[in-house]
């Protein structure tokens, strides 16, 4: 299975959690190059000093947290938990 199959779940995932529409294609071309073995830089948006599993893209990495936070809750699925969670 390769990982282009995994686009549609990453893009509604990507969509429901609120995350920018500029990372969630990120996300995607980073999985294909990683398959492809090369290797991607990415930055993981942490919290307490832990990844929350949210990568930014180039351009979202150069905003502040709060810019990225409220941007993110914002878009995010009101059934979810507001972004970051404090159960990371």
């Amino acid at each position: 299975m390769g990982v282009q199959e995994y686009y549609p779940t990453w893009w509604y995932r990507g969509m429901v959690y609120g995350y920018p529409d500029c990372c969630v294609v990120n996300f995607c071309l980073r999985g294909l190059a990683l398959e492809k073995g090369e290797p991607q830089p990415g930055k993981f948006f942490e919290f307490r000093g832990k990844p929350t599993g949210y990568v930014m893209c180039p351009e979202c990495a150069k905003k502040t947290r709060k810019e990225i936070i409220d941007t993110i809750n914002s878009r995010r699925d009101p059934r979810l938990p507001r972004f970051p969670s404090h159960a990371i």
